[in-house]
């Protein structure tokens, strides 16, 4: 059954930690929400993040404490370990974030994307590495998988137009299967 939880912002996106079903975090377009009971009640975090607008959550699969998210407007990623009390900046090419998943059988693997690019972590997201260039015709990354027992093989969803020029293309699904060093076009 489905119930209503107005946690009276504008919610982005969500995410629900695994193993741990009553901490859900929401993101909005200047904070992010964290709730304990299952979405009762609500803490809101925004210590270190800027300007927010959360679209994209990762909940790490074994460590309820530790979350990543991924903001539009020219912000990136980032990455709380204390359940979003603060957050860090990981540095990195994003701008525009469109997904951000961990590997389910390698915590340490974390893969994203933005309008342009793809980005791994080896480390649980404290850093994040942009991947080599998808192939040609190809561009706006906006969805992907990551394979639930080789973290190495992500499929990841395009787009059919480019965010900043609006320039149309076809829409294509890629793989790789060593960890984003080479795409093949599905």
């Amino acid at each position: 059954t489905w119930s209503e939880q107005n946690p009276e912002v504008t919610p982005l996106s969500a995410a629900i930690a695994p193993g741990h079903p009553d901490r859900v975090v929401v993101g909005t377009e200047s904070s992010a929400l964290w709730s304990t009971d299952g979405g009762q009640t609500w803490s809101e975090t925004r210590d270190g993040l800027v300007n927010s607008d959360v679209a994209h959550f990762t909940a790490h699969p074994k460590d309820p404490d530790t979350v990543m998210l991924g903001t539009q407007c020219l912000r990136g990623f980032f990455r709380s370990t204390d359940r979003g009390d603060q957050w860090s900046y990981v540095d990195s090419d994003a701008h525009y974030a469109m997904q951000l998943q961990h590997a389910p059988s390698n915590a340490d693997i974390v893969y994203g994307c933005d309008a342009d690019w793809v980005f791994r972590s080896n480390d649980g997201g404290a850093t994040m590495t942009t991947l080599p260039p998808l192939p040609a015709d190809v561009t706006h990354p906006h969805g992907m998988s990551v394979h639930p027992s080789d973290p190495e093989t992500l499929f990841v969803g395009t787009s059919d137009r480019t965010a900043s020029t609006g320039d149309l293309f076809v829409p294509r699904l890629l793989k790789t299967t060593d960890g984003g060093q080479s795409w093949a076009v599905i």
